[in-house]
């Protein structure tokens, strides 16, 4: 059994996000990191349309290309044990949380941390 600690389990499971989309798009998408789009990632307001979701229409601007362009180079996005499911909706890549194995890093997080969880180390 593989034991995750992060010291934020949430902006992990962002970062994974920005990661399996900039491993599909750096090559139509030149010059973009997967830092720059961790500003793209939002929250939908309603369920049905994931735990997370990423504009195309904001993202395709950025990257010069067609919305239409992006969304075929993101349909058949590789998934990592972090998400369960993907969907593009409307100009958005909707994307569901496997709430089982997030459910598992916060609690192996905060397990190891122990009363250190959730406090920010000074490192003065």
């Amino acid at each position: 059994m593989n034991i995750l600690v992060v010291d934020d389990p949430f902006s992990y499971v962002v970062n994974s996000l920005t990661s399996l989309v900039y491993s599909r798009i750096k090559d139509v998408c030149v010059g973009i990191q997967p830092s720059n789009l961790v500003v793209f990632v939002e929250e939908p307001s309603r369920r049905e349309f994931g735990d997370l979701s990423i504009p195309l229409y904001r993202l395709s601007r950025v990257c010069g290309v067609g919305v239409d362009d992006l969304s075929d180079t993101l349909k058949d996005l590789s998934l990592n044990n972090i998400f369960s499911n993907v969907e593009i909706v409307k100009g958005y890549l909707n994307v569901f949380i496997n709430e089982v194995n997030y459910a598992r890093i916060l609690a192996d997080t905060v397990r190891i941390k122990g009363q250190d969880y959730g406090f920010v180390k000074d490192y003065k």
